[in-house]
């Protein structure tokens, strides 16, 4: 029997790529055992996502912006849903938010949020997604500062950066960019954007390594 961890970081208005991951992905597989942690910043994307899943055991849903501490955070949210710069951010400088349009959220960095739910990385698979607007920074920084990358079997998400949205964070490119070298951060598509079919494809293909 297996165990596999997976942490969606950044659900979104639909929890899509959670809905894959349990739907067309572990409940297909067999001897395996799976617990599956949602992390959104917007209040009414988890209660959309809490609905979705109140039946299932094996999945939580946290309503909290990745950061670089504890504490609360702005949520600029998306001004044009139909551009495909998508996504509310807590930078106010990333593409297609409206700085002047926010939620005060509360925030979080990851380690901290493994270690506050007793979250056992060890002896399991442990898959991480990540879609957080250029927050993603903070989690490199993270993992760096806390040694996470080697319990992380499995990233992925969307291929191209959110970093290079956020105008604010631009001093911070080349750094970001070391990180991911330093890190071996290669994405997997996992993203609804490109369709179900392919990211599950490439999930699968991804997990079974490791099963």
């Amino acid at each position: 029997m297996k165990n596999i961890n997976y942490f969606d970081l950044g659900l979104g208005p639909y929890p899509h790529e959670l809905k894959y991951m349990i739907d067309d992905v572990f409940n297909n597989l067999s001897n395996i055992k799976y617990k599956a942690y949602g992390i959104e910043a917007h209040p009414d994307y988890v209660s959309i996502a809490k609905k979705m899943f109140v039946d299932n055991n094996n999945v939580e849903i946290f309503n909290f912006a990745i950061s670089d501490k504890k504490s609360v955070e702005r949520l600029y949210l998306q001004s044009n849903t139909k551009n495909g710069d998508l996504g509310n951010s807590i930078f106010k400088t990333k593409n297609n938010v409206d700085q002047n349009v926010y939620l005060e959220v509360p925030s979080n960095n990851f380690s901290s949020f493994i270690i506050e739910n007793n979250i056992n990385l060890k002896n399991s698979i442990n898959i991480l997604k990540v879609n957080i607007e250029g927050a993603e920074l903070y989690l490199w920084e993270d993992f760096k500062q806390n040694n996470l990358r080697n319990d992380f079997n499995i990233i992925c998400g969307y291929k191209s950066h959110d970093i290079f949205k956020v105008s604010e964070l631009q001093h911070k490119y080349d750094h970001y960019m070391d990180l991911i070298k330093e890190l071996n951060i290669n994405l997997i598509h996992f993203c609804h954007y490109g369709g179900r079919d392919r990211s599950v494809t490439e999930m699968k293909n991804a997990l079974y390594k490791f099963l």
